[in-house]
């Protein structure tokens, strides 16, 4: 469990110093995404159990986006 949380807290942050040698926000963001894609940042989906339902799994993977909104979008309202 401390492996997914480990996982799933790398995350991108803008570098004030780039910024200021006049690389954008988007290009540090690219290079980032490029440098660390999201299947390193997951557990290996290989590992789920035979036999899961294709929606859930399909649910999993896009709760783990790195924009919020496709999160936002494929989150189940609670009633």
């Amino acid at each position: 469990m401390a492996e997914i949380t480990n996982l799933s807290m790398e995350n991108f942050t803008v570098s004030k110093t780039l910024e200021k040698r006049g690389v954008t926000a988007a290009e540090q963001e690219q290079e980032w995404l490029e440098e660390n894609p999201l299947r390193t940042r997951r557990p290996d989906l290989d590992l789920v159990q035979r036999g899961c339902h294709p929606a859930l799994l399909d649910w999993v993977v896009k709760s783990w986006s790195d924009t919020i909104s496709i999160v936002a979008a494929h989150t189940p309202a609670i009633s």
